[in-house]
């Protein structure tokens, strides 16, 4: 069976800001800036039978992005998130629960073109059910496993989690959940020697840790790799991390199996992250050439 591009799992919301309501969610941003980059995700998620699920399909479609393993439930209403941002533009989260990206049913049929990535996060795991779902999508064994942990509390339990993180292909985390992943003898050491131990630990060939204006470093099998954030006026940081994750993937895929220059890569990534921060929402209208650094 051949392959196809990648397939995102889990949530799909708004996030209700003060300067508006923009479309969301993890997997939804990821799938929104791969699509952008020249790729064809597929988003596996729910809507409710609401204006706000008739919407979340307006602007996908919008966005040339396909909404066949969407599905709608009946009584629950589309996912939402009430954002607030301190003066620096750092965002804080208040997720309603329960809502229709809980209760992801969308399985992969036979007949289903195999993903070349399968990338989830952590959150829409807060449900067994949708634990179940993502089991039978990892079951595709898709050639890269892709894990960007997002630990929002009190969904934040690791011991139910491990399952999913132990030998992802690509585990990307920031430095606070870095530190949460790490015995705490190993806290004040640096976030290239928590790259090594969480390697190890969960048996991840590739991690990566985002360090907020620092940049971001990749513990790669030949070594670390280093790449600074590229200086930019905060308008929020939602999505940033979303969009460095897609620029991360993309290269991983257009690799083919190679080894990347993975310096350059993770510069690329950066530089996507920074354009996205600049700017207001996790979805900006854009074409690649805008960004400065991803070519």
């Amino acid at each position: 069976m051949p392959l196809t591009d990648p397939i995102c799992f889990g949530e799909v919301l708004w996030d209700l800001l003060p300067s508006g309501r923009f479309l969301g969610g993890a997997p939804l941003n990821l799938a929104y800036h791969l699509r952008r980059l020249g790729r064809s995700p597929r988003l596996v998620s729910a809507i409710g039978p609401d204006s706000l699920g008739a919407e979340t399909l307006a602007a996908m479609d919008r966005a040339g992005l396909n909404t066949r393993l969407v599905s709608q439930t009946k009584d629950l209403n589309t996912g939402t998130v009430t954002v607030t941002l301190d003066a620096t533009g750092q965002a804080s989260y208040r997720i309603t629960e329960p809502v229709a990206w809980d209760a992801i049913t969308t399985l992969p049929a036979p007949e289903e073109p195999a993903p070349s990535a399968l990338v989830h996060g952590t959150l829409a795991l807060r449900h067994p059910a949708n634990r179940n779902t993502l089991r039978a999508w990892i079951a595709t064994r898709p050639p890269i496993r892709v894990c960007d942990l997002n630990l929002r509390a009190p969904h934040d339990n690791l011991t139910e989690l491990e399952e999913f993180i132990n030998g992802v292909d690509l585990l990307k985390v920031n430095a606070d959940e870095a530190l949460r992943l790490v015995p705490p003898a190993l806290a004040s050491d640096t976030p290239a020697r928590h790259a090594e131990y969480i390697a190890a630990h969960y048996a991840c060939p590739l991690v990566c840790i985002t360090l907020g204006a620092e940049g971001a470093l990749l513990r790669h099998p030949s070594g670390i790799a280093h790449a600074p954030s590229p200086q930019v006026v905060v308008r929020d940081t939602i999505g940033a991390g979303d969009a460095f994750t897609a620029a991360l993937l993309d290269g991983l895929l257009a690799a083919e199996g190679a080894e990347p220059a993975w310096s350059s890569l993770l510069a690329r990534s950066c530089a996507m992250g920074a354009f996205v921060a600049a700017r207001d929402g996790a979805q900006p209208d854009y074409i690649p050439a805008d960004v400065p650094g991803l070519r």
